[in-house]
């Protein structure tokens, strides 16, 4: 990782906890964003999340990456995550893309529902139903797109789940079965990340 690339920030959430983040500031003309969610610093499909977010600086888009405080509290980490929507609008932002890989994709789902009037799409990579399938039909009606993306071979989360809830989610919604890959996906990082960046630019 270059350093120069992002901005340690610790946005705070309504409990008033720090929560740790990595900016990756295009200008202060930017009006839109990406967050990307994760337990720690690491990135699903290779180098997914860092891929994305030094790519959509040349195209004048932050990106904000967040660790969340308790990664296996589903509802712990949707405050983390609209904390950072919050942050990002402070700082000008209109228009938010959401990526989470698996408990993520419920986390964005809900933080996407939660906050409608500026998240305008939301990728999920390998996400459960649970936490997801209740809330995901609330985003086509309110004109967020979804993009669903599972791995044919994942033994953690079957690829069952992002079907379940494609089914349950409102137009405009698209769903992609990587053959072969596995709950993280490294098996298709290449393709994933041409699939995700090219949906977050068009769909923003």
């Amino acid at each position: 990782m270059i350093e120069s690339d992002y901005t340690l920030v610790k946005p705070q959430t309504t409990h008033h906890e720090n929560i740790d983040c990595r900016y990756y500031y295009a200008s202060k003309d930017a009006k839109k964003a990406v967050i990307c969610v994760g337990g720690g610093w690491d990135s699903p499909a290779g180098e997914l999340y860092t891929k994305l977010s030094r790519s959509f600086l040349t195209n004048g888009i932050s990106s904000l990456r967040i660790r969340y405080r308790h990664p296996t509290d589903l509802d712990e980490c949707v405050i983390d995550v609209i904390a950072g929507i919050k942050f990002l609008e402070y700082n000008r932002i209109q228009s938010v893309g959401l990526v989470g890989h698996s408990l993520g994709g419920a986390v964005v789902i809900k933080a996407a529902a939660a906050l409608p009037n500026i998240v305008r799409t939301v990728v999920t990579l390998a996400t459960p139903s649970y936490g997801a399938a209740e809330s995901v039909s609330q985003l086509g009606q309110e004109g967020c797109s979804i993009l669903l993306i599972h791995g044919t071979d994942d033994d953690v989360l079957w690829p069952i789940c992002s079907s379940y809830v494609y089914n349950k989610a409102s137009d405009p919604k698209h769903i992609i079965m990587f053959e072969g890959a596995g709950h993280r996906l490294e098996e298709a990082a290449e393709d994933i990340y041409q699939t995700t960046y090219r949906w977050l630019l068009e769909h923003l």
